[in-house]
């Protein structure tokens, strides 16, 4: 696996990301999962779309009102 094909970076082999991540995570350090992108649902086939939520107004402008 090589993680950096640039010119004059090193590659990183599977073993050595495993080495790190062991290491990583023996001195204390946790990955934090944070969910799924909402962005990046799939959509499924036949399924009618949500209508947009409505706009809110400008702060100044409800003030104005």
């Amino acid at each position: 696996m090589t993680v950096s094909n640039q010119l004059g970076k090193p590659r990183l082999s599977e073993q050595r990301l495993a080495a790190d991540l062991q290491a990583f995570q023996q001195s204390g350090g946790a990955i934090e999962r944070l969910g799924d992108t909402p962005l990046r649902r799939e959509k499924k086939r036949g399924a009618v779309e949500a209508a947009p939520a409505a706009a809110v107004a400008p702060a100044a402008a409800a003030k104005a009102e």
